[in-house]
């Protein structure tokens, strides 16, 4: 007979408490999950780390150039968006996933889910409605940067999403990017 006791202050659990009455060997695992704002969920990461940052795709002279997207600041409809992700790892990790999530106004320019190679790395790309998902078989030492593009499809008031880094074996080791609002002017 196994009893779990759980101890709570408001909605979060402060202790959890496992016995086992009889003998032998017992194997167990505690998940704990909650929700939360998007805008209040903060950069953090120490062994992975995931930085976001947004782009508005411009021409200038001919040429394609990255604006920063900063808080604030309003895109229009039709204007692409770029979600550049920095990725960095202070050791070798085997099958990371990568989820970018994206604010509801973004329709991805890409639309074909697959195997991507960059330079040194490849993943496989995943296209969903929510968030784009990155599934690194070998993930290196190192910093790596992966961007989608998106178009801007409706007005209004967005959040852009947060991004999640995380090892598949090993998930203690993992990372969030904070999420940024997104304005997009009316026509």
């Amino acid at each position: 007979k196994q009893e779990i006791k759980e101890t709570k202050q408001g909605d979060f659990p402060l202790a959890i408490e496992i016995k086992q009455e009889n003998e032998g060997i017992a194997w167990g695992a505690v998940y704990a999950q909650f929700q939360e704002d998007l805008d209040k969920v903060k950069t953090q990461g120490k062994e992975l780390k995931v930085e976001k940052q947004l782009y508005v795709e411009r021409l200038d002279t001919g040429n394609k150039i990255l604006q920063p997207l900063n808080e604030g600041e309003s895109v229009e409809i039709g204007d692409i968006v770029v979600s550049r992700l920095v990725l960095s790892s202070d050791r070798a990790l085997d099958f990371v996933h990568l989820k970018d999530q994206k604010a509801a106004c973004f329709e991805p320019v890409e639309n074909l889910s697959g195997y991507r190679w960059s330079g040194s790395f490849n993943y496989y790309l995943d296209i969903k409605d929510a968030a784009t998902h990155y599934y690194f078989d070998y993930f290196p030492k190192g910093v790596l940067i992966v961007e989608s593009r998106y178009r801007i499809a409706r007005s209004g008031e967005y959040e852009g999403g947060v991004s999640q880094l995380q090892s598949a074996y090993a998930p203690e080791f993992s990372s969030y990017a904070a999420s940024q609002r997104v304005m997009v002017k009316e026509d």
